[in-house]
């Protein structure tokens, strides 16, 4: 429940590469991007200091007990993960049945999720009486916010770079080029953390599938216009 300060006192081993060849897991390269280069087995705890956890976490700590008391399990579990990042809140055998059925993007934080959240926030401003420029306001600040509470995921730093980029130019009265907002995003992300290029995965997944969104989507629609049939929006996103 609170933040500590501790001395761990152990030895220090350096993940194995000598069997890892081109096109192989390296698990040294993988776990560099979170900023670590070895780990410890069995090592002696020592708490030095405790200090109160932050105003962010303490939030977290109240949303999360707010649902784990009014809804009952899977569902707490998953408004949990999918609202603030508690993966671990998801049971484990339904989070194996969300990956052996390829949907557990579903319940993490993801881009889709903070985009989505975007344009509530917008309509809702306009909803209830705000001019264009303030609901675009509120929707910045409010994903930021969301994005902090919710503990920097890759795909929502993209996506809400995108989100502050493309809202600010529409406040300012100005077009925003998708691609060159997906450009920006990126560069942003690799200028702070040049190996989430190499071997982060989830980072190169949300990239591309933005980029399919912007290029191809628009194409296909285009494409099908002479023969408008039900459901079309959601096939050419899909694929």
């Amino acid at each position: 429940p609170n933040n500590s300060t501790i001395k761990i006192t152990g030895k220090i081993m350096i993940p194995d590469t000598k069997s890892s060849s081109a096109g192989h897991f390296n698990p040294q390269r993988y776990y560099a991007r979170f900023g670590v280069y070895g780990s410890m087995n069995n090592p002696h705890i020592k708490i030095l200091e405790t200090k109160n956890n932050s105003i962010i976490e303490e939030t977290r700590i109240f949303a999360r007990s707010i649902l784990q008391r009014y809804l009952p399990e899977p569902s707490a579990g998953l408004f949990s993960a999918t609202l603030l990042g508690y993966m671990h809140d998801v049971p484990l055998t339904l989070r194996n049945a969300f990956s052996a059925s390829g949907l557990a993007h579903l319940v993490a934080i993801s881009g889709q999720h903070i985009a989505m959240m975007a344009v509530f926030i917008f309509f809702f401003g306009l909803r209830i009486g705000l001019s264009r420029d303030k609901a675009a306001i509120l929707t910045v600040f409010a994903s930021v916010i969301f994005i902090v509470l919710v503990d920097y995921p890759p795909s929502g730093i993209r996506s809400i770079i995108m989100i502050v980029a493309v809202y600010t130019a529409y406040s300012m009265g100005k077009r925003s080029n998708s691609l060159r907002v997906l450009l920006i995003a990126c560069s942003l992300m690799v200028m702070v953390n040049p190996r989430i290029l190499l071997v982060d995965l989830g980072f190169q997944l949300s990239a591309l599938a933005m980029w399919g969104l912007i290029v191809f989507y628009p194409a296909l629609i285009k494409i099908s216009n002479k023969n408008n049939f039900w459901g079309r929006e959601i096939l050419f996103m899909t694929i």
